[in-house]
């Protein structure tokens, strides 16, 4: 149940800034990429509920109490077109990995959501009776990824896993952890990893 509960309060707050975001009277770039990144992780959130549950509850807005035990089940169709639909926003309106600076690491970019995106897609082809995708659409996605110039592979991949290299040329999306001695450090620095085995 936690695997559930977690993955729809991704999803709920996701829809929350979705709903207010476009209502804002920021810089509209600062507004558009918010969206982006949003878009991006309301679609990662589904694509967690629907790898272990298949076709599940869809919600694109924030849920009214009204509603509660009222949403039908979608299919696995109706969730991986969502999931699409989402990540082609993203697409649209994320910045380039490169643009990004260095003190905001770890936000999303248009190479993230491109590379989810092709992923999402070589699943639904494997899994989705109902799915019209296409090998040619998992190339488009993969090939801008590399054409963009944005990502290369490490020259020893034995370096790959080294703390020091983390955020590397082939990092596409990485969860950003902090680091620390406590073995029972707060769940809010981005990591459960203490509870299942300490440091």
């Amino acid at each position: 149940s936690d695997f559930w509960i977690h993955g729809f309060w991704g999803v709920s707050r996701t829809n929350y800034a979705l709903d207010n975001l476009p209502k804002v009277t920021w810089t509209p770039a600062v507004r558009d990429r918010l969206i982006g990144e949003a878009s991006f992780m309301r679609a990662y959130f589904y694509w967690y509920l629907v790898r272990a549950y298949g076709g599940v509850p869809l919600f694109t807005s924030a849920v009214k109490p009204s509603d509660f035990g009222k949403v039908k089940r979608a299919s696995l169709n109706e969730c991986y077109t969502q999931i699409a639909a989402d990540l082609t926003k993203a697409i649209e309106l994320l910045p380039e990995k490169g643009t990004i600076p260095v003190a905001e690491t770890g936000r999303v970019s248009k190479g993230a959501a491109r590379a989810l995106l092709a992923r999402i897609y070589m699943y639904q082809i494997g899994t989705d009776k109902e799915s019209k995708i296409t090998w040619q659409q998992v190339y488009d996605q993969t090939s801008a990824v590399i054409n963009s110039s944005e990502y290369a592979l490490m020259p020893n991949y034995a370096k790959l896993w080294e703390t020091e290299n983390k955020n590397n040329s082939e990092s596409v999306f990485e969860i950003q952890f902090a680091v620390g001695a406590s073995d029972a450090a707060p769940a809010s620095i981005g990591t459960n990893f203490y509870n299942f085995q300490g440091n």
